[in-house]
């Protein structure tokens, strides 16, 4: 791939987080920026512990501190194993893990997991000391934010849980189709036809769709409150690196079609 297209994932990325629903977000501090920023660093650091045992240390520290910054983004945190793999990996192949597997870093997968398991169990014993409890998620709003709950408003579990995925990738509260939203929802949509298989969508990274659905995980568990847009933030690097990539690989298909129809014969 081109670095100009690297530019426009970059660009898709600024115009998102400045123009998109979430404007007014970016400046406040929120804790949802902090941790986003960690879990980037730490999937960067991880491609680089491939090969380097340093880079392997700090993508642990960025993964731990992230997860204390915002709990509810510890499935995206795992999914950072996934750039134990080569970025060239394709999606389309997950189900051959006996074609991928070899070509996974043993020292990418033990590092993160050792930093995320020894970041719940730290959590915990800090739970225990000030609560007695083991529960990590003692004194959170983990059971207010659930969606597997009855609401005021008398919402089924599945309506809370699709209310939930909506307000994620819309980056609104309540849920509203939003145009500047759209890399979000081409970006996931991405990610789900290219796990699928679907040709084309099936060349984009693994890692990349790996971490992309990780990112939505969190909305089938519970749902945000205040500030609309902020538990989407982590999604938004991702979404727009594969809504990039997705029109590169059908634009480079374009060209080798015109490129073939410019050399055949003609009758």
């Amino acid at each position: 791939m081109r670095p100009s297209w690297g530019l426009a994932a970059a660009a898709l990325t600024l115009f998102v987080m400045t123009v998109g629903p979430g404007w007014y977000l970016f400046g406040r501090g929120l804790s949802e920026l902090t941790s986003a920023g960690l879990i980037y660093a730490a999937a960067l650091l991880a491609l680089r512990g491939r090969s380097s045992q340093k880079h392997l240390f700090f993508a642990g520290i960025c993964l731990m501190v992230a997860f204390y910054t915002r709990l509810n983004n510890l499935p995206t945190a795992m999914a950072v194993a996934a750039f134990s793999l080569p970025i060239a990996q394709e999606a389309g192949d997950w189900f051959r893990w006996r074609q991928w597997w070899p070509r996974c870093s043993r020292p990418v997968l033990a590092a993160i997991a050792v930093a995320i398991a020894g970041a719940i169990v730290l959590f915990s014993l800090r739970t225990y000391y000030y609560t007695g409890s083991l529960n990590a998620l003692a004194g959170t709003q983990a059971g207010a934010r659930s969606v597997w709950q009855p609401t005021d408003a008398g919402e089924s579990a599945v309506e809370n849980v699709l209310g939930s995925v909506l307000m994620v990738l819309t980056m609104n509260d309540p849920a509203r189709l939003d145009p500047r939203a759209l890399p979000l929802v081409f970006g996931v949509a991405s990610a789900v036809l290219a796990l699928a298989g679907v040709r084309g969508f099936r060349r984009l990274p693994m890692n990349l769709c790996v971490l992309c659905l990780a990112g939505v995980a969190g909305a089938f568990v519970a749902r945000g409150s205040a500030y609309p847009g902020r538990f989407s933030i982590h999604l938004i690097p991702v979404t727009a690196a594969l809504t990039v990539c997705a029109v590169a690989i059908f634009a480079g298909q374009a060209r080798v079609r015109d490129r073939r129809q410019a050399t055949e014969p003609s009758e």
